[in-house]
């Protein structure tokens, strides 16, 4: 889509800067089709770099046949040629190049952004992102003169599984409550994970009542369900909740 607005905004510019003639709109049918042509080989199951090679290949043979139509002069057509292929394929790797960083440099930069803010094993909030969100919460409670209320969440004798079936199970357990937490609170709550198998639930414009509402649905709710450790094992833990 962006590439076919910027085909038509360049196109146009031509127009209306150079009038209506044969040049200008075979630029515009030019950008066009290679608009069709990038879109196309874009959603190919190949490797970045290969899309690029194709989409630089084709915009060659695109413009290349354009400047036949155009320039009928052969040592003039030649001059453009030689000079378009060398800036094309060159102008066309440093493109790449940069973006490729670019496009890695963004991506390394989630990555850390997400590691910051959330817990590796629950994908949760971890209480750096707890502290933040809570203290904006407050301010805002304040200002808005708005209730809040929050749930602070322990695993009962949750020391008993690490040694009963060992830590990778305890994880999985944790792992698998964060989901049923996210599962029981509103879509506006927020779910930590605060360390260990503490865990809390932030929530806005929430009042006592309402508040001790949601912490018995989740203890049933956690209660009820069947954490399975293994294909052929599942158990049952209860959680302990206090709320303020």
């Amino acid at each position: 889509m962006s590439g076919a607005i910027a085909s038509i905004v360049i196109g146009s510019a031509r127009v209306l800067i150079f009038g209506v003639n044969i040049s200008s709109l075979t630029a515009l049918v030019v950008l066009l089709v290679l608009t069709v042509i990038s879109f196309y080989i874009s959603k190919k199951n190949i490797t970045t770099f290969r899309k690029f090679i194709y989409i630089n290949g084709s915009n060659i043979v695109i413009v290349f046949l354009a400047l036949f139509f155009l320039v009928k002069d052969p040592h003039k057509l030649s001059i453009v040629l030689t000079y378009y292929r060398a800036i094309a394929i060159l102008g066309g790797f440093i493109i790449y190049y940069i973006s490729d960083y670019v496009v890695r440099s963004n991506e390394n930069f989630r990555i850390l952004k997400d590691s910051a803010e959330r817990d590796f094993l629950t994908g949760l909030n971890n209480v750096r992102q707890f502290d933040s969100i809570w203290n904006t919460h407050v301010t805002n409670a304040k200002e808005r003169k708005e209730r809040l209320s929050i749930l602070l969440i322990d695993i009962d004798h949750f020391k008993n599984i690490n040694d009963t079936y060992g830590h990778p199970v305890g994880d999985l357990v944790l792992k698998e409550l964060g989901n049923v937490l996210k599962q029981t609170t509103r879509s506006f709550d927020t779910v930590s994970r605060n360390g260990g198998e503490e865990f809390s639930v932030i929530l806005p414009d929430c009042p006592n009542k309402q508040a001790v509402e949601i912490a018995e649905r989740i203890r049933i709710a956690v209660a009820k369900h069947e954490f399975e450790i293994s294909s052929t094992e599942k158990i049952n833990i209860t959680v302990s909740i206090g709320e303020c």
